[in-house]
């Protein structure tokens, strides 16, 4: 019977817990973080239900926060450095108590930032909407659309439809991004002739002009300010080339 006993106890399963199933990230930046205690690298992991950040050493996970209850917003530190590459995330543990600005800085802050605006979403609200004409390549005539300004970048949008045609992040802007028309192929104006966004990676520039009720001027300033605010990049703020 003890031999028995014996040979069922040791064929029975070990219970183990099961292993936590790790999000599926948006994207994961090596960044620093800066506290009284002095500066820690950290991997900054980003999905749509957590920001996470781990230590590079070891891969615990230093800090965790909830997308939806933890997280208020983020914001650049603009300095008078264009290179500075420091940011704010404002963060609450479990839930509860103030949210509490937690500083950070990385190369990658422009593409961070724009990540963290990204997974609140449905919680902003577009910054600014103009109309604006588009130049089409062929047959080389102006259509209307609607231009929004957002957070992380601008939106061509259908007028009639509301349908999403074209959009260009502010991260991925060239530099300049921004090329003033001389002349509008025949329009004349003290507005320049229009302007055209330019994007990286060997993406088509566009071009587009203010059309009735704003001006060129209005909406690159608009466009301008709104990157500055809320990703940092001032690649936007170069001289503007005029064509």
């Amino acid at each position: 019977m003890e031999s028995t006993s014996s040979s069922s106890s040791s064929s029975s399963p070990i219970s183990t817990p099961p292993l936590q199933e790790e999000p599926e990230y948006l994207a994961r930046y090596m960044v620093v973080k800066h506290s009284w205690r002095g500066r820690y690298k950290r991997i900054l992991c980003i999905s749509n239900v957590s920001i996470i950040t781990l230590d590079p050493n070891t891969l615990s996970v230093t800090n965790s926060y909830d997308a939806g209850a933890d997280f208020e917003s983020a914001s650049p530190i603009i300095g008078r450095d264009e290179n500075s590459s420091e940011f704010i995330l404002s963060a609450r543990t479990d839930g509860k108590g103030k949210f509490k600005a937690i500083k950070f800085s990385s190369k990658f802050r422009a593409s961070i930032l724009t990540e963290l605006h990204r997974i609140r979403w449905n919680r902003i609200a577009p910054v600014a909407e103009f109309p604006v004409l588009h130049l089409r390549r062929k047959p080389k005539d102006w259509v209307l659309f609607k231009m929004k300004i957002t957070c992380v970048g601008v939106e061509l949008v259908e007028l009639k439809s509301g349908d999403l045609r074209w959009c260009l992040d502010f991260r991925d802007m060239s530099s300049p991004a921004i090329m003033l028309l001389a002349d509008a192929y025949g329009k004349k104006g003290g507005d320049h002739g229009g302007f055209v966004l330019c994007p990286s990676y060997g993406r088509k520039s566009k071009a587009f002009q203010a059309a009735s009720g704003t001006t060129n001027a209005a909406i690159i300033s608009n466009m301008t300010k709104t990157a500055k605010s809320t990703v940092g990049d001032l690649t936007i703020y170069g001289q503007f080339s005029i064509l």
